[in-house]
């Protein structure tokens, strides 16, 4: 099985998720991460895990930007075949999820806080990331939350 693991930095996936690739490799799949390039990448393949560049910008709200870095992860997933998506960070599962729809590719989704789109003080990007969040976990195998009060927030507001 080739599974991806994406998120917004690969300095994120290197601190926190390199127990997580070596027990998926252990267990004789393939990983590649999906991430930004930010001077971490080069060590996955000292793991044993390919790398796949993700241009992103975690911070932007550009639409433009954001529909062309959707479409970049997309092509990543479509090209390199994966059966199984782990994603982290907001906009990595929401663009992984979506793909991963459009693909049927099975999707895990694991949030581990909620982002700025929803710290942001605008009404409307916070509801446009409800949405967004809503749309993206319908068809998730899982969804995974490492604290009860993104859950709790998740199941008040139906997302």
């Amino acid at each position: 099985m080739k599974i991806a693991i994406v998120a917004n930095t690969s300095w994120y996936v290197l601190n926190f998720r390199t127990p997580l690739i070596k027990k998926i490799l252990k267990a004789g799949h393939e990983v590649l991460v999906v991430s930004p390039r930010d001077s971490s990448e080069y060590k996955f393949s000292s793991l044993g895990a390919s790398y796949e560049q993700w241009n992103l910008d975690s911070s932007n709200l550009n639409i433009f930007s954001e529909i062309k870095s959707f479409f970049n992860l997309f092509s990543i997933l479509r090209a390199n075949k994966i059966d199984l998506i782990l994603s982290f960070t907001p906009k990595a599962n929401i663009y992984s999820s979506l793909s991963a729809r459009i693909l049927k590719i099975q999707y895990m989704p694991n949030i581990s806080g909620l982002g700025g789109g929803f710290v942001n003080r605008n009404r409307f990007i916070t509801s446009f990331f409800m949405r967004l969040y809503a749309i993206a976990l319908k068809k998730a195998e899982i969804v995974l939350f490492q604290n009860n009060e993104d859950m709790d927030f998740f199941k008040k507001n139906s997302i």
